[in-house]
């Protein structure tokens, strides 16, 4: 798509993705999360309904409070203000009804289906966004795309779910609705914030970059995040949704922080050492890749790479808050997150202007994720010296591979490539283990584990 579309168009669009992805989170007041944790199908059933009520009255609000704000706003979308506030309201419907129907799946344990809508999802916005390209539609094409991308699945959730629906359409009431609304609270008053402080950590970046520098460096970032939280969409997604179901047995079986240590080495072993090194090969990846015409975006690449392995680790481990009902913690993490991540990029701006901009971020974020992962960890009780040895060996391919790519100079090519050979020879063998780990934790495979502790207990 790089050849199709100039910077400034990723720019504009990732203003778009930022504005849909903020306000979706609020769209649904968050009761969407409570449906795998109640206790009865009617009560999530009820749980289901609620927030399509909500998500139906927010996405026109949100369009025509853009409409309004517009006037004083100075963004650089490429399209008309009422244009882009009717795409605002249609991509923020498209993203919650999606959110509320996969929830309802991973409850009646259908993580197959949600996975294959996943899949659906990436075909049809790539491919939309390529054939819209090949048109030349710009920036309305890179949108047009993305809706079309995240309401791919939304047809098949749906169809899942209407069987359901007319079985239990009858028993709907409003003050069932109003029961489940106030049992479970919480998500609206404590998930919300920290649902929002969380997306508004990661798409804080480009709208700050469009706003205080311009839309080109806005759409180098945008590449960059993209390109390198693809792994995050397809794997950390993946895990979550069989994983809150997980965790809630778990809870019961007295397992949580066993599940916890496992879950936090094979996602280091997976993510910190591929993560490094995409760090050291972007200043010769990205022109090739990409265009001549993206080449800056190897610096912004780079060092976006050396926290999204972190960002790796800690967004599947924020499932953990959820099964363990702690959204007070979680919303003061995620406060902390982007309080910290927009500090180091607004420091770094001052003292260096862009690219001490790009540094600040990317080592705050660095800091911020990794405490995030910690006090995670922490949370669920695992000892903090369970935490240092689960991690200790990718972190220091991590560390080595960082050091040494960015004090070698560019001038040195033969110096990068042993580096990335031996970083990918660990991270190879990191993977098989991390594999075996991850089976470990399916729900066959704990299921097969609680049986035979049970013989045990029962000899």
């Amino acid at each position: 798509m790089t050849r199709f579309y100039s910077p400034g168009e990723f720019g504009s669009a990732a203003v778009f993705a930022g504005i849909v992805g903020l306000v979706v989170i609020v769209a649904t007041f968050r009761y969407e999360l409570a449906i795998p944790l109640a206790r009865t199908d009617m009560a999530a059933f009820q749980l289901v309904v609620l927030p399509f009520l909500i998500l139906s009255i927010v996405a026109p609000l949100a369009g025509v409070l853009w409409l309004v704000a517009s006037r004083w706003l100075d963004f650089e979308t490429g399209l008309s203000a009422t244009s882009f506030a009717s795409l605002i309201a249609v991509g923020i419907f498209a993203a919650g009804a999606y959110q509320i129907l996969s929830y309802w799946l991973v409850r009646r344990q259908k993580f197959g289906v949600v996975a294959i809508t996943r899949v659906q999802q990436g075909l049809a916005g790539n491919g939309a966004q390529i054939a819209m390209g090949l048109a030349g539609l710009g920036t309305l094409g890179l949108i047009v795309g993305q809706i079309i991308g995240v309401s791919a699945g939304v047809r098949r959730l749906a169809r899942d779910f209407a069987r359901d629906y007319r079985r239990a359409r009858q028993r709907l009431r409003p003050r069932r609705l109003a029961w489940a609304a106030k049992r479970y609270r919480q998500f609206p008053l404590f998930d919300t914030w920290a649902g929002l402080l969380s997306v508004a950590g990661a798409q804080a970046p480009i709208l700050l970059f469009a706003a205080i520098f311009t839309s080109t460096l806005a759409g180098y970032y945008a590449l960059a995040f993209r390109f390198l939280s693809a792994p995050l969409g397809l794997v950390g997604k993946a895990i979550s949704a069989p994983l809150l179901g997980r965790l809630v047995e778990a809870q019961h079986q007295q397992e949580v922080g066993l599940l916890t240590v496992r879950l936090l080495r094979a996602l280091a072993m997976l993510s910190l050492p591929a993560f490094a090194i995409v760090a050291v090969l972007a200043r010769d990846v990205v022109p090739l890749a990409f265009g001549a015409e993206w080449a800056p975006a190897a610096v912004v690449v780079a060092w976006t790479a050396t926290w999204a392995g972190w960002q790796f680790i800690a967004s599947p481990l924020s499932v953990l808050l959820i099964a363990l009902e702690a959204q007070k913690l979680n919303s003061l993490l995620q406060l902390g997150l982007v309080v910290l991540r927009v500090s180091g990029l607004l420091a770094g701006a001052a003292l260096g202007e862009a690219e001490g901009a790009l540094v600040g971020f990317s080592v705050a974020s660095t800091s911020g994720y990794a405490a995030y992962a910690v006090v995670t960890a922490r949370a669920a009780g695992v000892p903090i010296h369970q935490v240092i040895a689960a991690i200790f060996h990718p972190v220091a391919i991590y560390g080595l591979c960082l050091t040494f790519s960015f004090a070698l100079p560019i001038e040195a090519p033969v110096g990068r490539n042993v580096i990335v050979a031996c970083a990918l020879l660990y991270w190879l063998c990191a993977c098989w283990l991390a594999v075996r780990k991850l089976l470990v934790m399916s729900p066959a495979a704990s299921q097969k584990s609680g049986t035979e502790s049970g013989d045990e207990r029962s000899q």
